[in-house]
């Protein structure tokens, strides 16, 4: 029993039991888990006759080398494209360096530290997620932590084996094919090895430059190619926030991780007695933030490039650093930290970051299970879906559900109007369309019959029948405020104005019309608050006139956002007045890490032509938006 116990608690039986259970993590309900909206992406760019037409059709126009995605060509070739059997390579992938991480912090530090490390990177959600999900993130992870081993045994411990010295060659090529970060992360390892290389090796170590260099040769053409492309369109300029929101974003935005981490920084601090004692230390430190410090250069002063996931590479160097104070510790020293840790990040992962009920629900998979289940029980429903048709075609290829996609033309709203009138259904389904065109949905289906949020996507069921109306308070706001014919007009001039019994008239001199004023944290308590603005104007084909929203922060202006009327206007139908509205999610303007004191929202009429025209039922709603929308990167809200 004694030899059972001590082989049980032994390095490496603890090693075993994090390894099992960092392999767990990752395979959790391995058959549940979905296609990213990048994964769908790189499916589609899989369906070619030929390597060069998939070099030309699906490389060429992406941001990344072609290393993972010309595997992806042969492996689903020989597999198909089932999800679990795309992702298990990567799963496996994200296993393996558990064990590679193992062995670079027992060659660095010591076996403490190894195994310490590699609980973190086996239970925190960074690397699970990435793991799971078949793009060159955990590959890259992989094969960044293999060149530095190789690199390791090659400057430092091994004689400068010819075996060592041919792996660094083969993993930095690896580096440099999978992804632009990790053949960066790849450069800073080569270059830090010049300060450590003797002079006997330093023409053997500038030739593995050469040769990788070589090696790359022929992608350097579609390297420029995909430069011209111009970066990430979409990507927002980062914040001089971004390094803590990394930071945050890896412990779980959760205080008993950051508690943790911080216990066991200071016990190593302790009983070492000092700070920085090793050269490894140096090393894992810049590993870290020079990658963060270039991709934050980059992003601000060219073009947004930065995420967290192209940090993936580097990170596991950031957890060996605050660990690598620790000395060697005592069998009870290092069963106490590894259960301290596995218990914490499990937890955390599955109740703080929900990670299994929000990333396991991807929302091109979460549409098609909502849309069959509105198809199967309301009938004649019509669909409309405002997703790429072609990710959408993955999940409804052997569907009997017809939708009809606004993906590449977003029509104006009395378009859209007049499209649904012409709709023979009483069931509309709308699957992540713009607010302002779902409040014209209403005007034409009134009553909300399902709605479901979730990450990146919204989800809603709407009907002409006043009996489906089972979400009422899913679109029931918590503030109202309306300007009508016997409201106060608070920046108008009283002879300016003019009652004529159903509206307001505003003469030819008058710029600005009504406003409503809101001091943000007297009314909502987090960010992801809707406002939807609503004023119906007259449907005349001069209307003109702009509905604003002014979002000012401590007396500071700090975004602006508007919406035409003309948009709203018909020429071909008979209605006399048309509803305006202007809908706006808080969650994108305003930041994670702010509170909402000294915020103040400013939505107006603006008469930007001059024009004399009568006003009515000017509306400002404050509503709960989607606090699930950025749930994989951001902290969850509590939903109240």
């Amino acid at each position: 029993m004694k030899k059972v116990l001590h082989s049980i608690f032994s390095d490496s039986g603890l090693f075993l039991w994090v390894l099992i259970i960092g392999a767990f993590l990752r395979f959790w309900a391995p058959l549940d888990i979905p296609f990213t909206h990048d994964e769908l992406s790189a499916i589609y760019r899989l369906q070619f006759d030929s390597f060069g037409a998939l070099i030309e059709g699906g490389v060429r126009v992406d941001g990344h080398p072609a290393l993972i995605q010309v595997f992806l060509f042969y492996w689903t070739n020989l597999c198909g494209t089932s999800e679990f059997l795309v992702k298990v390579p990567f799963l496996l992938l994200g296993v393996f360096s558990l064990y590679i991480t193992y062995a670079i912090g027992k060659l660095w530090f010591n076996p403490t530290v190894a195994l310490l490390t590699t609980a973190f990177v086996a239970t925190l959600q960074f690397p699970i997620m990435y793991s799971q999900i078949a793009r060159p993130y955990v590959s890259g992870m992989f094969f960044s932590l293999l060149l530095v081993y190789y690199w390791t045994k090659f400057l430092f411990l091994t004689s400068h084996s010819n075996r060592m010295y041919l792996g660094m060659i083969f993993t930095a090529t690896l580096c440099s094919y999978n992804h632009y970060f990790s053949l960066m992360f790849a450069g800073i390892v080569g270059v830090t090895g010049l300060f450590f290389v003797n002079k006997n090796e330093r023409k053997k170590y500038l030739l593995a430059f050469g040769v990788v260099s070589l090696l790359f040769l022929p992608h350097i053409g579609i390297f420029i190619d995909q430069l011209r492309l111009g970066g990430l369109n979409w990507l927002s300029q980062p914040s001089l926030y971004f390094f803590v929101e990394h930071i945050q974003f890896i412990f779980h935005f959760n205080l008993a991780v950051y508690l943790l981490v911080f216990l066991i920084l200071v016990t190593g601090i302790v009983k070492n007695n000092r700070l920085i004692y090793s050269k490894y230390q140096y090393i894992s430190l810049i590993w870290f933030m020079l990658p963060i410090a270039i991709g934050m250069g980059y992003s601000i002063f060219i073009k947004p490039v930065i995420q967290h996931s192209m940090l993936i590479f580097s990170f596991p160097f950031l957890i060996l650093f605050v660990i690598s104070f620790l000395p060697e510790l005592s069998r009870t020293w290092k069963l106490s930290f590894v259960i301290l840790i596995v218990l914490i990040n499990t937890m955390t992962l599955m109740e703080n970051r929900k990670h299994y009920d929000i990333f396991y629900a991807q929302p091109f998979e979460r549409t098609f299970k909502l849309a069959d289940f509105a198809n199967n029980n309301y009938p004649n429903t019509y669909f409309i879906f405002n997703g790429n048709p072609n990710y959408h075609a993955y999940y409804f290829k052997d569907s009997e559900i017809t939708f009809t996609s606004i993906f590449d033309s977003i029509p104006l709203a009395h378009e859209f109007r007049t499209n649904l009138k012409h709709i023979p259904s009483d069931y509309l389904y709308l699957s992540n369309i713009p607010a302002n065109l779902q409040e014209v949905a209403k005007e034409v289906f009134p009553y909300l019959t399902l709605k479901q949020q979730g990450l990146n996507r919204e989800d809603i069921l709407l009907s002409k029948n006043i009996h489906d109306l089972n979400a009422r308070i899913l679109n029931t706001p918590f503030f109202s405020s309306t300007y009508n014919n016997y409201g106060d007009w608070n920046n108008f001039d009283s002879d300016s104005v003019f009652k004529d019994g159903t509206g307001f008239i505003l003469n030819n001199t008058q710029e600005y019309g009504p406003t409503i004023e809101i001091d943000l944290d007297t009314l909502t308590f987090n960010r992801f608050t809707q406002v939807h603005a609503q004023i119906d104007v007259p449907n005349i084909p001069s209307g003109s006139g702009i509905i604003t929203c002014e979002l000012y922060q401590n007396y500071k202006r700090i975004s602006w956002q508007g919406r035409n009327v003309e948009e709203y206007i018909s020429k071909t139908d008979s209605i006399k007045e048309v509803t305006a509205h202007l809908t706006i999610n808080l969650h994108n303007t305003i930041k994670a890490y702010h509170s909402l004191k000294g915020y103040h929202l400013k939505i107006s009429f603006w008469n930007k032509n001059l024009q004399a025209q009568r006003l009515s039922n000017f509306t400002v709603e404050l509503k709960r938006s989607n606090p699930w929308e950025y749930g994989i990167i951001e902290p969850i809200p509590t939903v109240r």
